[in-house]
């Protein structure tokens, strides 16, 4: 029975890339979460923006004007802030994939060298079949050789 010598880095490798891939998933749900976010601000943002023209169309008073003046200020810069966020996240979905790809790098080596001492293996073990099968036959040509004299 062949066993790989390299069995038990084969089952880390891999503990690695499920782990890595675990990772990525969840760095993908943060980036995902932070964008609907970024769109829920910019899509607050048009909507006072579009309150605030009405406004102005109707010539309201000062305060009114510079309490949505400040609040989308205080939006803008909030969106601001998030879009870094989404940024960041982004920067971060990128580096787990790289860090994914190498893992599925490291155990596909590990299993090409699996596969190529299996089939050496096999055929050692097919040779050996073979010499054996060659020695059973020669030692029975050998006898009946013996047995026709």
């Amino acid at each position: 029975m062949y066993r790989f010598r390299l069995e038990t880095l084969l089952r880390r490798r891999k503990q690695i890339e499920d782990r890595r891939q675990t990772e990525l998933s969840a760095q993908q749900v943060a980036f995902d979460r932070a964008s609907r976010t970024l769109d829920r601000f910019e899509l607050l943002r048009s909507k006072v923006q579009g309150k605030l023209k009405h406004k102005l169309a109707r010539c309201t008073t000062i305060a009114d004007l510079i309490t949505f003046q400040t609040y989308l200020h205080r939006l803008s810069d909030e969106l601001d802030e998030q879009k870094k966020v989404v940024a960041t996240a982004q920067q971060k979905v990128e580096e787990k994939q790289a860090q994914l790809i190498d893992a599925m790098k490291s155990r596909k080596i590990l299993d090409k060298l699996k596969e190529k001492e299996s089939l050496a293996h096999g055929q050692r073990i097919m040779k050996i079949e073979q010499n054996f099968m060659n020695e059973v036959a020669g030692n029975r040509h050998q006898r009946r050789r013996q047995h026709a004299k």
